[in-house]
């Protein structure tokens, strides 16, 4: 092959390349929000591209004056092939940043994807043009070709003159209705679980922290369970629902978890609120989509200005480590559940300074919403060995219904009681009234 029609493939290839990544902005900009991200961007915007690559191959080999060979036909489709795979994988893996795996993803036809045509036309266009009968012939096709070609400029044009207007469209997230049909019956609430007789709360003096035993359950499989099948606290829900959607996803989502502070209820960098996080890798952009079921919200991460988020995770530590117990230092809360805009949590403090076993508090508080102090509803205290309570009546009428106080109120008794080197329930309940 003369180096003069290999200049002139390689520079051919480049405008293939433009074409394509402009083929790239019209799907995000223009058919996935009026079409969905798949089947039908992936399709519409597959089809664009492979008319697109037709029409300019064809006016490359068909308007050219050199004399092909079947040769030099099948090098140019083998090098359009090679760069074009090339450039996919290489520079979508190292630069943009797309895992092997995403990647190979389009090609699953199996999956309904039909990406694997792209590479099959880039090759054999050369080949398709160039072996065609006579020029009689190329010349019926010219005013069809010209058609199409101007019809893909125009798409192209349109959708970078709206673009910005277009990625502002506020399409659903992936499975947005399935995804809400999951969430719509869970519950933020640890109280059925408190209430388990099983649970129980020890302390460590020494190491000034302490511990909710057995609060976490799992399976035989080691799947983790729900209280009732749809009541939890944060981790337990996001675990829970990822199980769920996993299936519904391929392998061009990522789907993991973020840990946030939310600025109505959790409000402190130390949070651990925990949320789902499903991102969608691609060379134009990254789709990125935020799911917590504490609140049943979903929708992409822009919808979530009133979230600050830390860090991602691959896993939760207590559900990758079949983990029943949670461990937290003095001074800690955990919280127990949303109600009528306040956090109830639950935590063990110090009293006087000192933290022994004649010197702490359980402690039950409600913060409200959008506010960083808390206040007791009930207190259970250790006080230089003397057994008090503090009991917040008004505030607990305002916020909690009568069952929901006395199950609270109830485990509270039993665990100090357990704390209190194991005296009489009843002789407990004595000093504290």
């Amino acid at each position: 092959m003369k180096i003069k029609i290999f200049l002139s493939a390689l520079g051919i290839w480049c405008v293939l390349t433009v074409m394509a990544v402009l083929n790239g902005v019209f799907r995000i900009a223009v058919l996935e929000p009026l079409l969905g991200i798949f089947p039908g961007a992936h399709i519409a915007s597959t089809l664009l591209l492979l008319a697109i690559i037709l029409l300019i191959s064809f006016f490359y080999i068909r308007n050219s004056t050199h004399e092909w060979g079947k040769n030099e036909l099948f090098i140019i489709g083998l090098l359009w092939l090679v760069l074009t795979v090339g450039f996919e994988f290489l520079f979508g893996h190292y630069v943009a940043g797309v895992s092997w795996k995403a990647l190979c993803v389009d090609y699953n036809v199996m999956k309904g994807r039909i990406w694997i045509f792209v590479p099959i036309a880039v090759f054999s266009a050369p080949l398709l043009w160039g072996m065609h009968a006579g020029r009689q012939n190329a010349a019926l096709l010219r005013r069809p070709v010209k058609f199409f070609a101007l019809l893909g400029i125009l798409l192209i044009v349109i959708s970078l003159a709206f673009y910005r207007n277009a990625v502002s469209y506020k399409a659903r997230p992936p499975f947005y209705k399935e995804i809400k049909k999951i969430i719509a019956p869970l519950q933020y609430s640890g109280i059925h679980d408190l209430a388990r007789p099983e649970v129980m709360i020890n302390l460590d003096f020494k190491k000034h922290n302490w511990q909710l035993a057995n609060i976490h359950r799992f399976d035989d499989k080691g799947k983790l369970l729900l209280a009732q099948g749809r009541f939890g606290l944060c981790g337990e829900l996001a675990a829970a629902v990822y199980e769920k959607i996993k299936g519904l996803f391929d392998d061009s989502y990522l789907i993991d978890y973020a840990r946030a502070a939310e600025s109505g209820y959790f409000l402190y960098p130390q949070s651990t609120h925990i949320v789902l996080r499903v991102t969608r890798p691609s060379f134009m952009s990254q789709a990125i989509y935020i799911l917590d079921p504490s609140f049943q919200r979903y929708g992409e991460l822009n919808e979530f200005d009133d979230y600050l988020f830390f860090e991602s995770m691959p896993n939760i530590p207590f559900v990758e480590k079949k983990e029943t117990d949670e461990s937290f230092a003095v001074g800690t809360a955990t919280p127990v559940f949303i109600k009528s805009g306040f956090l109830i949590m639950l935590s063990v403090e110090k009293q006087n300074g000192f933290f022994d076993k004649d010197n702490f508090s359980l402690s039950l508080t409600a913060s409200r919403r959008f506010k960083y102090s808390g206040r007791y509803l009930l207190a259970l205290r250790k006080n230089n060995g003397k057994d008090e309570i503090l009991e917040n009546q008004s505030l607990v009428e305002n916020i909690l219904s009568l069952d929901e106080y006395e199950v609270l109120r109830k485990r509270m008794l039993q665990w100090f009681v357990k704390l209190s080197q194991g005296e009489d329930t009843l002789k407990v309940q004595k000093k504290l009234h």
